[in-house]
């Protein structure tokens, strides 16, 4: 029977080859989004969880309980959780790894910056399952000033020889360099990994002479992870935090005054909601794995209801066939088996199709998701899913047609008196939904992309930050060298100014503090303790970001008094000292007893995600080279390549001793938006598919509807009815379809596109016009895709039509 029904199935496909096409495309788009979003969905779970011991293993969060509210920073203290084991004889292990970016690396004649450089506990490869390609675990950073490199960082200074008893120099800002032995060279590191390093340094050399950190100081630099015997008794340790933190007066130690403790599920941390900044913790929110699997299913809901619909238009076109086969004793089971196999083979087609295109599509949807996913064919997993997925998408796309046309009355059939009105309500509803989704997903990109256009926009970020270049000095260029390059690049025609800064823009910097009794004027509590970001600036900095000053003026070198007496501040600062539009000429008491008088005040600008608000700032005068920790270049556009090219030779010559390291200010601004652009892409991606699907649908129902219409467009020709009245009959029903869909969309996507809004502190307002956008869209669409099968039916001769069976 198999053989049989699935010969006359093909045999069907070769007859009706748009019908099929359609079918099998309109699957394949489903599918093919599906599959993707559920590897994309598999792989953001599976961080972390290639560690054995990853159910047991917790990394510790600290939360600074300041003034202003609590902060949740990725540190703790070195000496924590030495003392949390004595504690607790739950805690089996522990590992603490010390974070250390933009470490000089220097071997023989090479010299970078490393960004993944980590001091890490002698046990870190026996409490993580990370490979060593070449070193014992037990040993590689026993000793001090060992170290363990990435076989890429292996390649990059010591090409194909044997790094292991090679010397390296390590130099971090503010310390002296430091010699290192290479152990160890490791193994791949895994992509869905948290921790992604090239340089492990042993922790006992962390407290080098040269640096002013010891094992028992209190600084809060290091993140740590403990490994219990049994998971759940980390509800004893967090019920015994109180009382540890009371012992051990981390209150008094703590920077803020006052400190809690939080720990994380290692297997949960790469998913987790809390925000926390300066993490080196790739972050993946999980309301965003939810929302794209959300899209992927209704995506693929759309497919099915596709191929549903169709299947129920062709059933018009088969009546007299069924009835056929009914008369020659084909039973209601062998019909419902008939189609239910089609649809499965229909939907092996399709998965076929799908993996043909993912393999195509695959590169350049890691880029648009920011990931590292692949097809593991050889998994009997994904297997096992494609066949699960090919039965359950072949019978639940198949079960509704197969038993709808089982019923068939055999006379109606033969005579051709069955009529499709039984079937138009739902034909009509399924239609609708796709309509209802493609027009909300639509809504949702326009809505995703105003907002981050409106993020982007350089009016609105305060600051202009093209053609700004950002060079990082790492504390350790003498203050000669740094004024003879400044000179030497006013030379350069191409470059229009420079200005030193501590920090650059956007740069997490240190915070500055003051008591409402250290400022003038103010009313409220004098116990009030405000912080504030604090930025060492020069004289040139004002032009080359192009700050504005809504009141006030810039420091200037001719006023002496600027060196020691004046502070700039900005909007924010101004409102949070509670002097408002008074702030000009207002003071501010340093901890020193200096009093700075407010000659300026700057306009508010972004440094980081407009999910967050504005902080208050201030700006202090500097003018020493050497307190500077970065040099901004502000430069032509259209000279950008020839000015990067004058800047790394003059570096080269003035500045013999460090690499040469910049970036665009531009485009660091631009990383803050990252989660909100890999949205935006997927979106806009989901929504093409599920317009091309819907389109699909319509082109397939317009085939039928004047496949059953020929006859009237025929007559009411020779009535005397003109083209742009039948071509109105015939787009009337799809208009109103669209319409109904609309107008089920718009409440539905306003809420949400409202609630996704709220998680921005600055935000778009959202316009009908977007609205009216996604409307006008569709209808142009859906016109655009049928227009050539209305146009040739009817230019086609009248008497053709009367003729058609």
């Amino acid at each position: 029977m198999l053989y049989n029904t699935t010969k006359l199935i093909l045999r069907g496909f070769r007859k009706k080859k748009s019908y099929s096409i359609v079918n099998v495309l309109g699957l394949s788009i489903g599918l093919t989004s599906f599959i993707l979003i559920s590897l994309f969905v598999g792989f953001e779970l599976s961080y972390d969880r290639f560690h054995t011991d990853h159910e047991s293993i917790y990394r510790i969060y600290t939360v600074m309980k300041k003034p202003t509210g609590a902060e949740k920073v990725p540190f703790t203290a070195d000496p924590l959780v030495p003392e949390m084991q004595l504690a607790w004889p739950q805690i089996e292990s522990y590992v603490r790894a010390k974070h250390v970016a933009s470490t000089r690396v220097t071997s023989e004649e090479q010299s970078f910056y490393e960004e993944g450089a980590f001091f890490v506990d002698k046990n870190f490869f026996e409490f993580f399952d990370f490979d060593l390609s070449i070193g014992d675990k037990s040993k590689v950073l026993d000793e001090p000033f060992s170290a363990v490199i990435s076989s890429d960082l292996a390649k990059r200074y010591f090409g194909n020889s044997n790094p292991v008893g090679k010397v390296i120099k390590v130099e971090r800002d503010y310390f002296d360099p430091v010699e290192y032995t290479v152990k160890g060279v490791s193994g791949p590191i895994p992509k869905n990994s948290h921790i992604q390093y090239d340089l492990l340094l042993s922790f006992e050399s962390s407290y080098h002479k040269t640096t002013i950190m010891m094992p028992n100081d209190w600084f809060w630099t290091t993140s740590a992870y403990l490994k219990l015997g049994d998971k759940n008794s980390i509800e004893q340790i967090e019920e015994g935090m109180p009382e540890f933190i009371k012992n051990h007066n981390v209150a008094k130690n703590s920077p803020m005054g006052s400190a809690d403790f939080s720990f994380t599920a290692l297997s949960s941390l790469h998913t987790s909601d809390v925000e926390v900044k300066n993490d080196y913790a790739k972050k993946q929110s999980i309301q965003h794995i939810l929302l794209f699997s959300g899209v992927a299913l209704l995506v693929l809901f759309l497919a099915i209801i596709n191929y549903v619909n169709l299947a129920i238009v062709k059933s018009m076109e088969d009546s007299k066939r069924i009835g056929i086969q009914k008369v020659l004793g084909a039973s209601r089971i062998w019909l419902i088996k008939r189609h239910v196999i089609e649809s499965l083979i229909y939907c092996f087609m399709a998965v076929v199709l799908s993996l043909v295109t993912i393999e195509a599509v695959l590169k350049g949807f890691n880029q648009i998701v920011d990931s590292h996913i692949t097809v593991p064919y050889g998994s009997p997993v994904f297997i096992g899913g494609l066949l699960f997925l090919i039965l359950g998408v072949g019978v639940t796309s198949g079960i509704y047609p197969a038993i709808y046309l089982s019923k068939f009355k055999v006379v109606e059939s033969l005579k051709e008196s069955f009529s499709s009105e039984r079937s138009k309500p739902l034909r009509v509803g399924l239609v609708t939904f796709q309509f209802l989704i493609s027009q909300g997903l639509i809504v949702a990109s326009l809505i995703i992309y105003s907002q981050l256009a409106f993020m982007m926009k350089p009016e609105n970020s305060g600051l202009a930050p093209e053609s700004v270049m950002v060079v990082p000095l790492h504390d350790m260029v003498d203050s000669p060298d740094l004024e003879l390059l400044r000179n030497q690049l006013a030379k350069n025609s191409g470059i229009l100014n420079t200005s030193g800064v501590s920090p650059a823009p956007g740069v997490d910097n240190y915070q500055g503090g003051v008591q409402g009794k250290q400022l003038s004027n103010y009313t409220g509590d004098p116990k009030t303790y405000f912080s504030y970001r604090v930025y060492d600036a020069d004289y040139q900095f004002k032009e080359t970001v192009g700050l504005e000053l809504v009141e006030g003026r810039w420091y200037d070198s001719q006023i002496k008094s600027d060196l020691t007496n004046a502070v700039i501040i900005n909007e924010t600062a101004a409102k949070h000292f509670g002097w408002g539009a008074e702030a000009l000429g207002q003071t501010i008491t340093k901890y020193d007893s200096t009093v700075q008088y407010v000659i300026g005040i700057a306009r508010d600008f972004h440094t980081e995600s407009f999910q967050y608000p504005i902080q208050p700032a201030v700006f202090n005068l500097q003018t020493d080279n050497h307190s500077l920790s970065h040099l901004l270049v502000k430069f032509r556009t259209d000279e950008t390549s020839s000015v990067l090219t004058s800047i790394n030779q003059e570096w080269d010559n003035l500045i013999q001793t460090l690499p040469f390291d910049y970036y665009f200010m531009d485009d660091y601004f631009e990383s803050q938006y990252t989660s909100e652009l890999k949205l935006n892409r997927l979106i806009i991606s989901l929504s093409v598919l599920a317009v091309l699907i819907a389109i699909l649908g319509v082109y397939g129902l317009t085939s039928f509807t004047i496949h059953q219409r020929t006859k009237e467009v025929g007559i009411r020709k020779i009535l005397g009815a003109s083209i742009k009245n039948i071509l109105s009959l015939l787009i009337k029903p799809i208009f109103m379809l669209i319409m109904l869909g609309f107008m089920l969309a718009v409440p539905i996507a306003y809420y949400f596109s409202n609630e996704w809004l709220t998680g921005y502190a600055y935000r778009i307002e959202v316009s009908p016009w977007l609205f009216a956008i996604a409307l006008l869209s569709m209808l142009s669409i859906a016109i655009l895709a049928t227009s050539s099968i209305m146009y040739k039916s009817v230019r086609k001769n009248p008497v053709d039509s009367l003729r058609a069976s």
